[in-house]
């Protein structure tokens, strides 16, 4: 064997595991948490979210019986059961998507009803395709999940109070 053959890929695997090495190094430092860098983010919901949020909070099927919370990640409403409970795949598919509203019962504090309010951006392809995989984990999970088209002038009460009623009564 000749030494021009194998000499690229050994010089490959030198640069490769000597990225690894330093990234590992780089990743193991220790923080100095006296000057972390965070700061406060004010705009957690949008406009259009924090007038739906208040539209919600008016309704009086809601102000009586439930609690309405903003953006919950969508792995605090479900989860796997015990013989799946490490299957990183599913728990992946679920990390970092959020809903935009549940309703939590009063006396319970257990979800109820999970509401998207559907903006334009819920209409790109990549976004039904997330749209359709949150649908069918909520379904399998029974809890009910209602979509609502956004609209930033005014909601129909009777129509939103028909659909969270109808979600209720057909658990």
């Amino acid at each position: 064997m000749n030494i021009s053959t194998w000499l690229p890929t050994l010089a490959l695997l030198v640069v490769i595991f000597g990225i690894k090495f330093i990234a590992d190094l780089l990743e193991k430092r220790p923080v100095d948490t006296s000057k972390l860098p965070f700061i406060k983010k004010l705009d957690t919901i949008t406009n259009s979210e924090k007038y739906f949020f208040r539209f919600l909070e008016s309704l009086p099927i809601v102000k009586e019986n439930y609690y309405v919370f903003p953006q919950l990640s969508v792995s605090k409403l479900v989860t796997l059961p015990d013989n799946l409970k490490r299957n990183w795949v599913l728990l992946n598919k679920i990390d970092r998507k959020s809903v935009d509203f549940v309703l939590f019962d009063k006396s319970t504090l257990n979800p109820v009803v999970a509401i998207e309010l559907d903006g334009s951006s819920h209409d790109s392809f990549g976004r039904q395709e997330r749209d359709n995989f949150v649908d069918q984990v909520f379904s399998t999970a029974g809890v009910p999940l209602i979509h609502v088209r956004r609209n930033d002038v005014e909601y129909n009460t009777e129509e939103i109070t028909k659909k969270i009623s109808t979600c209720l009564n057909n658990p």
